[in-house]
């Protein structure tokens, strides 16, 4: 049970019966059930799932061994080992309600995974960015598994393309396909903005502005894109302009820091909006 390796890949569906120790889950219907055979369960009581949902909550709260030392009395467990149930409950809890004591009581009975607990008690920076990871990893794990098809699918060596030129040649084909890769990499651009904002990376900062500023002509978004030409361009002319506030800015004081930690760093309204709150 506990050698067992559980990884997510994109999609609950059937998840739930991927890989459990059969021994375990035999061990579990029995309880359920009795020892008997012959003993058949209506559509009342679906067997299988009450089985499946309760021998993962057992792999996921297992253990080797407890820390004589720890000061919890739960300990906390490996993220190869979270299976599908608890990982379902945290993101459903999260989606739905958002309670912070609600995720709390779950995470310390053992029935939800610890990651909708640190999304909870994120700010709402930390809500924005794990949205964006959790989107751009889905897309690329799709896109993973269709050039893996393909790989499949083509025997012949000479006429198997690599993944870029597969890619780009998908993109000339499906237009589903190019939408969803133009999303990705839009996300991967807002994921670029935030890090260069956390990190007080100026360099970074004003070179995703000026990457934006195509899809907010793209998109729609008239104020966006008329104000932040102009925001990105004098951001590239400060150097000339203004030495001192370059300077500066390049040693990170575009943003505002809460703590000395190195990834805290805010923007100046996200710092406000965080303190008013």
């Amino acid at each position: 049970m506990l050698s067992k390796k559980y990884e997510f890949k994109g999609s609950l569906i059937d998840a739930q019966y991927q890989d459990l120790p059969k021994s375990l889950n035999m061990l579990v219907e029995m309880i359920l059930s009795g020892t008997d055979i012959c003993h058949e369960t209506g559509p009342e009581f679906n067997l299988k799932d009450i089985a499946s949902s309760l021998t993962q909550l057992l792999v996921f709260n297992a253990v080797k061994r407890v820390k004589k030392d720890s000061k919890h009395v739960r300990t906390l467990h490996p993220l190869d080992r979270e299976t599908m149930l608890p990982l379902y409950l945290g993101l459903t809890v999260h989606n739905k309600i958002r309670h912070k004591d609600l995720v709390d009581v779950l995470y310390e009975k053992g029935l939800s995974a610890g990651r909708a607990n640190s999304i909870q008690n994120g700010a709402s920076t930390s809500h924005g960015q794990w949205a964006h990871q959790v989107l751009v990893a889905a897309l690329y794990i799709l896109k993973c598994k269709a050039y893996k098809e393909y790989t499949e699918r083509v025997t012949d060596s000479a006429e198997k393309f690599d993944y870029q030129k597969w890619s780009d040649m998908m993109d000339n084909i499906h237009p589903q396909f190019a939408y969803w890769n133009k999303t990705m990499e839009l996300e991967i651009l807002c994921l670029q903005f935030m890090k260069s904002q956390r990190e007080a990376n100026y360099e970074m900062y004003v070179e995703c502005l000026g990457k934006m500023v195509p899809w907010m002509f793209a998109i729609n978004h008239v104020h966006y894109a008329r104000w932040l030409t102009v925001h990105s361009q004098d951001l590239i002319l400060i150097k000339e302009r203004s030495i001192d506030v370059h300077e500066e800015f390049t040693k990170g004081h575009f943003v505002t820091n809460k703590t000395k930690h190195r990834f805290l760093a805010l923007a100046p309204t996200k710092f406000m909006s965080s303190r008013m709150l």
